[in-house]
């Protein structure tokens, strides 16, 4: 990544999911859920925040306690919380406008959100799509997770990670840092 100091707007996204896709050819009622959204669409060069949006989304399925484990989000949390449709407006209108969508292991977070809208009867037109995993390979010549990403740019984690805001707000302070040095 890199950029002139004029400005790099992008939109970073992260998901928490009730699971992981084991084949997109299975039914839809047979997919994990997309139970945490966040986003944020900033100007990696200034910080420069121009739309967030944090949601927890209740699915249709109670999660399990491995995802609660991971994730630390609670089927309790997700009780009162709305279903995906309630917010899908939001995020496709983000989505479609922005110039690029940078995300961690891009693939999943946007087939998730794919087999979402799916189950909406709708399609997304995705922009200009970076993967973080892929485009930092050539840092350690093998991919690395975002704690290890994070560790590597900055010689410290970031706090609770596997939350979908957490992980975006290092995300983003890591794709910085990759712009501000050229990496």
């Amino acid at each position: 990544m890199s950029s002139d100091r004029q400005g790099l707007i992008v939109l970073l996204i992260d998901t928490e999911t009730s699971g992981l896709i084991d084949n997109h050819t299975l039914p839809l009622d047979k997919q994990p859920e997309v139970i945490e959204y966040y986003h944020v669409l900033m100007d990696l060069v200034t910080g420069e925040v121009f739309d967030e949006c944090d949601l927890l989304i209740k699915p249709v399925t109670p999660i399990s306690d491995e995802i609660t484990r991971i994730t630390h989000i609670t089927n309790a949390m997700l009780e009162g919380a709305p279903r995906f449709v309630a917010g899908a407006d939001r995020i496709a209108r983000a989505i479609e406008a922005a110039p690029a969508v940078i995300a961690h292991n891009l693939s999943f977070d946007k087939e998730m959100i794919d087999i979402e809208f799916e189950r909406l009867g709708r399609a997304l037109r995705w922009p200009r799509l970076i993967c973080s995993v892929e485009q930092t390979i050539h840092l350690t010549g093998y991919r690395l997770s975002l704690m290890a990403l994070h560790q590597h740019l900055f010689n410290e984690p970031f706090p609770e990670a596997h939350r979908a805001r957490n992980d975006v707000q290092a995300l983003a302070r890591c794709c910085a840092e990759l712009a501000r040095t050229g990496a």
